[in-house]
């Protein structure tokens, strides 16, 4: 888009977007605990954001090929995975499986070091991707997150 674009009757013909030294006093950059993440010159900043992946332990090959695509194709400044990264659901997670994020039942400690060791895998491979390329991501949970008994902060 140029300083003088073409728009319908009615709307702005300003840019949209302003160069990133245009002196109006407006941030440029941004910070993360993962470190500083800056806008690019042009004023863009481009999330990917990653939802309902719903798969492990055994991640399918299906699913990394579609992250490594998605990472090729538009290049993000950073990934946000949404919620539902693991299949809570899945038969492997039985031992200390949670319908429900209120169920107040004792899960062996052992049944949660064997989710642990499954969940720390699946994250581990659903991020290498981005590992590899450099890219900062992060993470929030949804309900079938939370089913294969973790904790948020587990």
């Amino acid at each position: 888009m140029t300083e003088t674009q073409r728009t319908p009757e009615g709307m702005s013909s300003k840019p949209r977007i302003k160069p990133a030294d245009a002196e109006d006093g407006r941030p440029v950059s941004i910070s993360a605990r993962l470190g500083r993440l800056q806008f690019h010159y042009s004023g863009k900043f481009r999330v990917l954001q990653i939802a309902d992946i719903q798969d492990g332990p055994k991640v399918s090959k299906d699913t990394i090929t579609l992250i490594e695509a998605s990472l090729d194709a538009t290049r993000p400044d950073l990934v946000i995975f949404s919620g539902n990264q693991i299949a809570g659901y899945d038969p492997a997670f039985a031992d200390s499986f949670r319908k429900r994020r209120w169920c107040d039942e004792p899960i062996a400690e052992s049944a949660l070091n064997h989710t642990r060791a499954l969940v720390r895998k699946a994250i581990g491979q659903f991020t290498e991707p981005l590992a590899a390329r450099g890219i900062p991501w992060a993470v929030t949970y949804g309900n079938h997150d939370f089913q294969c008994g973790l904790s948020n902060a587990e």
